[in-house]
Formats: structure tokens, sequence, C-alpha cells
């Protein structure tokens, strides 16, 4: 791992202290959360036409199409990688990985329908980091077994991630919103180390996704009555996020996202 992943990672820890500490305002009366409170099973829309990459629901779930990705996949060239770029695709396969596992856990303690939405997308995520893994004859790191990581440090984070996000439906809010800018920071990096279509037609989608993610998770926490702060962006780069619209993108590569925020 890199020093500028490796401080991601350190900086992260160090700010879970703070966040669990804080309790939801207007909750404490209530054990179920405001998100939970609808009756309603319907299934929300899809909004991406049948032939993209990614789907994006109304709340900003963002899930790749795996059909989809494959035929797209098996139309682009396989390149010999680098180093970094395997590596890359091992790291965040399990970096997805994370945030499925993590967003489950995190549902079944407090009910927010956010979590559970979104640990549906992430596993797409994480589906779609297989596939090029299998692209490119790599081995997988994933076991298979929730909350369990080869990478040494992602178990470390998810461990100190699951404990600081129990301690209140707040902390819980805010570290799925520090996931995400973790993932946008991540993501970000790999992709501006590789000129290798394949990827970067998957980390387009994936940090598209970390975006929706992240504003999903903050606009949540806001109706609460909590507030976030951004931990790995800058602000201006945050804001900018955060004040614009869900991003739907067409999600093929003839018209996929810029990787940047």
């Amino acid at each position: 791992m890199t020093d500028k992943s490796i401080y991601t990672r350190r900086k992260l820890l160090a700010s879970l202290g703070g966040a669990a500490t804080i309790a939801i305002a207007g909750c404490a009366n209530n054990d179920q959360p405001a998100e939970t409170t609808s009756t309603s099973t319907t299934t929300e829309p899809q909004t991406a036409t049948t032939d993209s990459v990614a789907t994006v629901d109304e709340q900003g779930a963002t899930s790749m199409q795996q059909e989809t990705l494959e035929a797209e996949l098996a139309e682009l060239p396989t390149n010999d990688l680098t180093g970094e770029e395997m590596a890359g695709l091992k790291f965040m396969r399990e970096e997805e990985k994370l945030a499925h596992d993590l967003y489950t856990e995190l549902e079944s303690e407090f009910g927010y329908r956010v979590f559970e939405n979104i640990a549906a997308s992430e596993q797409t995520h994480t589906d779609a980091v297989a596939l090029l893994l299998k692209k490119y004859d790599i081995s997988d790191p994933v076991t298979g077994e929730r909350g369990t990581f080869s990478n040494e440090d992602l178990q470390s984070l998810y461990d100190n991630l699951l404990k600081a996000g129990i301690e209140s439906a707040e902390a819980a809010l805010k570290v799925g919103a520090e996931v995400e800018e973790v993932d946008i920071v991540d993501i970000q990096k790999r992709a501006e180390a590789t000129d290798e279509e394949a990827i970067t037609l998957v980390y387009d989608n994936l940090i598209r996704g970390s975006r929706n993610h992240l504003r999903a998770f903050v606009r949540v926490l806001e109706r609460e009555g909590g507030n976030y702060s951004p931990q790995h962006l800058s602000q201006s780069e945050y804001d900018d996020i955060i004040s614009s619209s869900i991003e739907q993108g067409s999600g093929n590569r003839q018209g996929s996202g810029n990787s940047g925020t």
C-alpha cells in the first residue's frame, strides 16, 4: 500500500472516536428511524436505460448491471497490466466488499433503508471488480465470509468502523459518509494510474456511485438533525458533490462520466 493510502486509513481510524459519541437529535425516544417508517413496499424505479452499465434509484443507490458490464468488458482489449494496476484491482475488490459488509451490519443494527439499499449496490460494485480480476486472470482476495479480508489494513479498518458505527445511529450514518469519501479518494488515485479502458470503465462508474452514496448518507444524516464535515476530501470538493444532483450518467463506455469530482 502506498504512503498516501496508509495516511488515508490512519486518518480515518483517528477520526472514528469522535463520531461514535454523538447521538442523533430527536431519536432518543424513538427506536424506529424515520427512514423506515414508510409501510410502502414499492420498489424505487431505476432511472438508467436498460443498456447502461449502471442504474441509479431515486435515493441515489447506484448499482452495476453485471450482464451488461460483462458484455462491455468482453469487447475491450485485455492488455498486460502493471503491478500497480493489479494491486489496485485487488484492493478495490475488498474495499467495495468492506462497504457492503459494513452497511449490512449497520442496517441490521439501526434499520435505516439507506444502508440496505446501498449495501445491495456495493455488492454489485465488488462483483464488478471481480469481473476485472477474471478478465485479467488475477487471483481473487475475497474469501466470501462477511467481515473478513485478506488485506490486513482493510481488516483493521472494518473492525474499527463497525465498532464506531454501532455506537449510535448518527455515528453509523457518519461512518457511511466517511467510507464513501475514502472510496472516492482511493478510486480516483487508482483511476489516475491506469489507461486501460476496461478498468477505466469500471472505475468511472464506481466513483460516480460513491458520490451518489455520499449524497445519500449526508441527506439522511441532516434530516435526522446531524451534520457532517469532510474528513478526506477538500471542503470545495465535498461542497461540489453535496450541492449537485444525483448523477445518472449513461454508464457505458461511449458516454461514461469523468472520474474526477
